[in-house]
């Protein structure tokens, strides 16, 4: 039964077996994704964003801005270990929405874009030296915010039209891969299993939006990262895969990306 339903709920009895696959069940996810109170969402866990801490310019170093949803979110602790001293992280994770000039969804997180785009922008532009931005696409049909893929290009559009009129450095990290199941439950399969195909557990959603993205966003502000050859799916000394969900990168994800962006000299 094991080997037939990735997802079958005894999958979970292996934690009691062995705990060195602990962190395959176990994720601290409010501290993975909100290290500083820079991330927020729909939830009594994640309903406090620290403007003045997340969006305050270090006159001294360089600033780089990370900005997104959920999937900004996720890279904030490995981009916070990485930088160098003289760099400051500002960001801006805002859930349940897109980080368009025009937004709509969630009212915070639409109040908030509202905010960076009609005031901290502006003011700020020439003291931000390197913008990333990560988000999960797929989102967009998402209760309130309904995006079309119409409107999405058009979102996209403005913002890079944007932010190349002020001459910032941006670059979009392009869609992960989507999995038809929480992908530590496909690595466990694997574990017993190594001839085990995990390509047949990924949603063509994801590269479908990849794809997308790619025909809009510039080719030299585009960090294709979906499939990526030179990211690992599984650490035996961590005890994690890459992902602790269907799409999210775990800690262990979240740092090679990071470590890839600093081996080509994005970051």
């Amino acid at each position: 039964m094991l080997f037939v339903f990735p997802n079958h709920t005894l999958w979970d009895k292996i934690r009691l077996v062995d705990n060195q696959y602990v962190h395959y069940f176990q994720q601290d996810e409010h501290q993975h994704l909100n290290p500083c109170n820079c991330y927020i969402t729909r939830s009594p866990n994640y309903n406090t964003y620290d403007k003045e801490e997340c969006l305050k310019i270090d006159v001294g170093k360089e600033n780089i801005l990370l900005i997104g949803d959920s999937h900004a979110a996720q890279l904030s602790t490995a981009f916070r270990n990485a930088l160098k001293e003289d760099q400051h992280l500002l960001e801006m994770s805002l859930s349940l929405t897109f980080p368009f000039p025009d937004p709509k969804g969630y009212d915070k997180s639409v109040q908030l874009w509202n905010y960076f785009y009609t005031e901290f922008l502006p003011k700020n532009e020439n003291k931000i030296n390197k913008v990333f931005i990560s988000v999960h696409w797929l989102m967009n049909t998402y209760e309130e915010m309904n995006y079309t893929p119409k409107e999405i290009k058009q979102g996209l559009s403005q913002m890079t039209a944007l932010f190349d009129s002020y001459g910032l450095q941006y670059y979009f990290i392009g869609q992960t891969e989507l999995y038809q199941v929480p992908y530590r439950q496909v690595a466990l399969k694997k574990m017993f299993n190594p001839v085990l195909d995990e390509q047949q557990f990924i949603l063509d959603e994801g590269q479908q939006v990849n794809e997308f993205l790619k025909r809009i966003i510039p080719e030299q502000h585009y960090i294709d990262i979906y499939k990526h050859g030179e990211i690992e799916h599984n650490s035996q000394e961590m005890g994690m895969s890459y992902m602790f969900d269907k799409h999210h990168l775990s800690a262990f994800g979240a740092s090679q990306v990071v470590d890839y962006l600093l081996r080509k000299e994005y970051l």
